[in-house]
C-alpha cells in the first residue's frame, strides 16, 4: 500500500467511518457512530453494563474473559472488531492476518471464531482484498449470514414441533448469543407464532447445574453425618 493511500484513510472523518461501519441495534451488540460496544455477560441478570471495544485487543479480553458469549455472536463481534481496526488504521496485509490469527486465541473453541476471523483473512483466496472498504463488507456480510441462518433453522426445527409436545431449551442462546432470533430459542419463538400451545421448559447452563449438583450433594453428606450422629447419641 502507498503512503498517500494510509494518509488518506487516517483523514476519514465520522460520516466516513459511518458509512463503512453502519449503525447496529442487537441486544447483545451495538455500533452506533462507528463505534463498538458490546454488552457484559457476566453480569447479567442483575446488570445491564456496556463495554467500548476500541482496539483488536480489547476484543479478545472480551470473548477471553466471558463478557461475550454465544459461538455466533463471538465470531460475527470478533469480525466486526477487525473491520473497526482496518477503518482506523488500514493495516498491511500481513497485519490483518495476525490481528485475526490474535483473536482466535481469545477461545480456541470457538467454532465461530475461527470461521469469521478466516473469512476476513481471506484464507484460500489467490488475490485478498484487505481495504477497509472490503473489510467492513466481509464483517457485515457474516452478521447478515447469521442472522439468515437462525432464520433457516428455526423455521425448520418449528417444522418439527407437534401440538401438545414439551420443548427442554437448555444454555445460552437467543439474540444473546446469536445475530439473529436465535438457534434453539429461534425455533421457540417460530413455534410460539404457530397456532397451537405447547410447554416450553428452559434448563440452566451446565455450569450452574453442577453447583446445584455441588450444593445437593454437601447438604446430602451434612444430612448422613446428621442421621449417623442421632442414632449413636440416642439408640447406642
Amino acid at each position: 500500500y502507498c503512503e498517500c493511500s494510509h494518509q488518506q484513510t487516517m483523514a476519514y472523518n465520522l460520516e466516513q467511518r459511518k458509512s463503512l461501519l453502519p449503525d447496529i441495534n442487537h441486544l447483545s451488540l451495538c455500533v452506533k457512530d462507528a463505534h463498538l460496544t458490546i454488552l457484559d455477560q457476566r453480569l447479567l441478570p442483575d446488570q445491564e453494563v456496556w463495554l467500548s471495544v476500541n482496539t483488536v485487543e480489547d476484543m479478545w479480553e472480551h470473548i477471553n474473559t466471558l463478557a461475550v458469549r454465544g459461538a455466533p455472536l463471538i465470531g460475527c463481534a470478533a469480525a466486526l472488531s477487525l473491520a473497526i481496526h482496518a477503518v482506523n488504521s488500514w493495516p498491511a496485509e500481513n497485519e490483518v492476518v495476525q490481528k485475526a490469527e490474535y483473536l482466535k486465541t481469545s477461545r480456541p473453541t470457538a467454532v465461530n471464531l475461527m470461521y469469521c476471523c478466516d473469512k476476513i483473512s481471506q484464507v484460500g483466496l489467490a488475490t485478498p482484498d484487505y481495504s477497509p472498504q472490503n473489510i467492513c463488507k466481509i464483517a457485515y456480510e457474516l452478521i447478515q449470514e447469521d442472522s439468515s441462518k437462525c432464520d433457516a433453522m428455526s423455521t425448520f426445527g418449528a417444522s418439527l414441533i407437534n401440538e401438545g409436545e414439551n420443548i427442554l431449551h437448555h444454555c445460552n442462546t437467543g439474540s444473546l448469543a446469536t445475530m439473529g432470533a436465535g438457534t434453539a430459542l429461534g425455533v421457540i419463538r417460530k413455534v410460539f407464532c404457530l397456532p397451537f400451545l405447547l410447554s416450553y421448559l428452559f434448563s440452566l447452563p451446565s455450569s450452574f447445574i453442577l453447583l446445584l449438583f455441588y450444593v445437593f450433594f454437601v447438604f446430602f453428606v451434612f444430612f448422613v453425618f446428621f442421621v449417623f450422629f442421632v442414632f449413636f447419641v440416642f439408640f447406642v
